[in-house]
């Protein structure tokens, strides 16, 4: 027969990976915690993942070595393992599914509130562009007539001062 291999557990060993729920959470929380964070979620069901594979390749490695009378309680076992193992697949996909999700909105909602600033400042700066060449284009009728009209009183006012100043004719008090 073929010579026994390296055992990864202890013989006759029953040890079970912890049980993990679908969502990820151990079943067994610990005492005053508010619930795993998801790198503490992903490590726990890795370590389950880890242990239900070590405990598989132990019971095939006992099936290897076991004569046939032995050999269905050890099926029984292995196919358990195996269930386990997927068991443990499935749950980690799912936590690792939900966490990216979890990111993609959050950065979703960011780049929307981004977008929707980026644009609000587009509008306004357009706005404000049209307002200052509506300024510029501008041709006000009657602040060129007031100008002309200071321009004329003004020349009016200098006018009488050169006619009546110089004579010295005007009446003094």
């Amino acid at each position: 027969p073929n010579p026994p291999k390296k055992r990864r557990t202890a013989p006759g060993s029953t040890a079970r990976p912890p049980v993990v729920d679908d969502a990820g959470a151990s079943a067994a929380p610990e005492a005053g915690a508010p619930g795993p964070s998801s790198a503490k979620r992903a490590s726990v069901l890795h370590s389950s993942l880890h242990q239900s594979t070590t405990l598989l390749l132990d019971a095939l490695d006992e099936i290897e070595s076991s004569s046939k009378v032995d050999l269905p309680p050890l099926l029984t076992e292995s196919a358990s393992r195996l269930l386990e193992i997927r068991r443990a697949q499935r749950a980690l996909c799912l936590a690792v599914e939900r966490d990216l999700q979890g990111a993609v909105a959050r950065r979703r909602a960011e780049t929307e509130s981004e977008g929707l600033a980026l644009q609000n400042l587009m509008y306004e700066r357009d706005y404000l562009r049209g307002q200052i060449r509506a300024c510029r284009e501008f041709e006000c009728v009657e602040l060129t007539r007031m100008a002309r009209d200071e321009i004329g009183s003004d020349a009016e006012e200098e006018g009488e001062e050169g006619r009546g100043g110089g004579g010295g004719g005007g009446r003094r008090e």
